[in-house]
């Protein structure tokens, strides 16, 4: 029997903390793993805590982001973990999909995380994971690289069996990392306060001589209502906005600590000066305005000045 560490990070998430903790209920009932939960709430202002029952929960003053709310679930552990199961409050997990998963790391030493698919509200399913980041995908927006490269991704996971992903990762939504893999690498980076921390860890996984895996057969179930407050009451679009532009920085953050400052900033140039010009057309219709535009190249152009100093 392996232990089993659930680590959730929440931010204003009243809407769908009921479902998860009575997930939480559910995948203890039905597994024979040991199951500890930690929540790390990242200053809601909702009642995410008071609603959050049958699990730790340890309140952050501060919202700081989701990576370090990781690290601070996983310093709040009670007991020695096997494996950490990091998992948004929007997915509930079943105790044999967490059977499935356990076992794939249990039976295959050369594996350091896996992941299940994902099922949405309306049934369908798809594989959390994404191309890995490369150089080349400074300027993948003019050649729609990426695009094809998850293509294939998506293809693998009919293959049959367990999948494991080359030149991918997975992404951190219900990922369960073998614990001694994690803490080799160092656990996830601070830097990152949403996006790309995923890619990193399992980026530095990978290197340090771990595989990851998609287990086709074990299913999570995403809930239609997003795990903060901001995706279900700010306008959509300028919602949207916020977290493209979370995005163009937490990528300008991952460029630089992989192929150094000088790059990141090259990188950050030619989207604010191509990228975005390329791609006007279909930014106005998906943020709603020209003034996005200029939100976006200033958040490059922020990125760029922070990699300076």
């Amino acid at each position: 029997m392996s232990r089993v560490a659930v680590l959730t990070v929440t931010h204003d998430s009243a809407a769908v903390v009921d479902a998860y903790c009575a997930g939480i209920a559910a995948l203890r009932a039905s597994t024979t793993h040991a199951i500890e939960c930690v929540v790390v709430d990242q200053a809601s202002c909702d009642d995410t805590v008071a609603r959050a029952t049958g699990v730790t929960v340890v309140r952050n003053a501060t919202n700081s982001g989701f990576a370090r709310g990781c690290i601070d679930a996983v310093a709040a552990l009670r007991e020695p973990a096997d494996h950490l199961l990091f998992l948004n409050p929007d997915v509930v997990l079943t105790g044999p999909a967490l059977a499935e998963l356990v076992d794939a790391l249990d039976h295959d030493a050369t594996l350091a995380a896996v992941t299940p698919r994902l099922r949405g509200a309306d049934g369908a399913l798809r594989v959390p994971a994404r191309p890995a980041y490369r150089r080349s995908d400074a300027w993948s927006f003019a050649t729609g690289s990426r695009r094809l490269r998850q293509q294939r991704i998506d293809a693998s996971a009919n293959s049959g069996g367990i999948v494991r992903l080359r030149d991918a990762y997975a992404e951190g939504s219900c990922l369960l990392v073998r614990r001694s893999a994690y803490d080799a690498v160092g656990g996830f980076d601070p830097r990152f306060f949403v996006y790309f921390e995923d890619a990193d860890l399992c980026r530095r996984l990978v290197e340090a001589g771990g595989e990851l895996a998609v287990i086709p057969t074990a299913i999570a179930d995403e809930s239609a209502t997003k795990g903060s407050r901001a995706s279900r009451d700010a306008a959509p679009q300028a919602e949207d906005l916020a977290r493209y532009l979370l995005y163009l920085d937490a990528e300008v953050t991952y460029f630089a600590k992989w192929y150094g400052a000088e790059f990141a900033r090259f990188a950050a140039w030619l989207r604010r000066t191509c990228g975005l010009r390329l791609q006007r057309g279909r930014l106005i219709r998906r943020f709603g305005s020209m003034a996005a535009i200029d939100a976006c190249a200033e958040r490059l152009r922020s990125a760029s000045i922070r990699l300076s100093r």
